[in-house]
């Protein structure tokens, strides 16, 4: 992104309500995951966690769409961490900037030092995921939003379900929700969104995806699983949804529609 951003025709017809295909589908994806779990009420102040990636950027363009068609039933803003030693290419923010003012959703750069657990302990994906997500809720808290949304989708449920498993062993996922404190709800509305349909978003839309910078992203053991389901993706096409299905607790409704 050398050049300052800006909303392509594309984007511009979806804002304006003209959707084509794969942008209906994306919508209905979402939605059912939304109503299915009821992630977002009426009345919720929602703080969205922009990291700048393609799921969260897709996030933020579903949940505001949303609101618009439901007349302003719950407030947005989208919030960036950032933690001082690792600082982002500013074009980069400029852009996602731009997006959030395009949207008319407020946007602000939570910036703080390292946190004492990576500085003491390593980097890893479990402290950095652990860390910004305290950070998260705590931007929550002080800008008076109860719900925090993040970009997670239907793969890194699976991913995520299956290195529990293999790892682990133990039979355990994600959940589209979850609370905090018991003041703070915490939400996946992307739970039924395939990544392949937020790639496909990203790239037709012209949406200002950040580079993905982490240190770890070369040897992330993540990176492996997901190989893996590609590989067996090629065997059964609906591999994501069935790992899902399997490890949901028995005394649970599967949460997933597999269709």
């Amino acid at each position: 992104m050398k050049d300052a951003w800006e909303a392509g025709d594309a984007l511009s017809e979806i804002v304006a309500g003209r959707y084509p295909g794969y942008v209906k589908r994306f919508m209905a994806a979402a939605g059912a995951g939304l109503h299915r779990h009821s992630l977002v009420r009426d009345g919720d102040d929602v703080l969205v966690g922009l990291s700048g990636g393609k799921d969260s950027v897709a996030l933020l363009l579903f949940l505001e769409l949303r609101r618009r068609r439901v007349k302003d039933a719950y407030t947005l803003r989208a919030v960036r961490v950032e933690w001082d030693g690792w600082p982002s290419d500013p074009a980069e923010l400029d852009a996602l900037a731009a997006f959030c003012g395009y949207l008319g959703v407020p946007f602000s750069v939570e910036t703080g030092p390292i946190p004492a657990a990576i500085a003491e302990r390593g980097l890893s994906c479990y402290l950095c995921s652990r860390e910004r997500r305290k950070a998260l809720l705590e931007s929550a808290e002080r800008l008076g939003c109860g719900v925090v949304a993040l970009g997670h989708h239907l793969d890194d449920f699976a991913e995520t379900a299956l290195m529990n498993l293999c790892k682990h062993g133990r039979i355990d996922q994600m959940r589209p929700s979850a609370t905090f404190f018991g003041t703070f709800r915490l939400v996946r509305p992307l739970c039924m969104v395939r990544e392949s349909a937020l790639k496909t978003l990203a790239d037709r839309l012209g949406l200002p995806v950040v580079r993905n910078t982490c240190p770890l992203e070369a040897t992330a053991q993540r990176g492996r699983y997901k190989a893996v389901l590609a590989e067996l993706a090629k065997i059964d096409t609906l591999v994501r949804e069935n790992i899902i299905k399997a490890t949901t607790p028995s005394e649970e409704e599967p949460w997933i529609s597999i269709t």
